[in-house]
């Protein structure tokens, strides 16, 4: 697994992040759209779920793709 830090992930990048749910790891894959100090918005088929980069439950982060585009623009 590749080393990253919080300045490598954009809008728009593909991450898959395994978090902790109970005593089993749950898979997530999609999309960020939003990023803000020390969240991100993940979207994935409709469903939206914000993550915390220092969120001990968060497993994996893997960055699958990054792309460089700004996909929400705040008012």
């Amino acid at each position: 697994m590749k080393k990253f830090y919080i300045k490598d992930i954009c809008i728009g990048d593909i991450v898959k992040i395994g978090f902790k749910e109970g005593k089993r790891v749950q898979l997530y894959k999609g999309t960020i759209i939003k990023k803000h100090k020390s969240k991100i918005t993940v979207r994935t088929l409709g469903v939206e779920k914000i993550f915390s980069y220092f969120n001990p439950q968060i497993i994996t982060f893997m960055i699958l793709k990054s792309h460089k585009s700004k996909i929400f623009t705040p008012n």
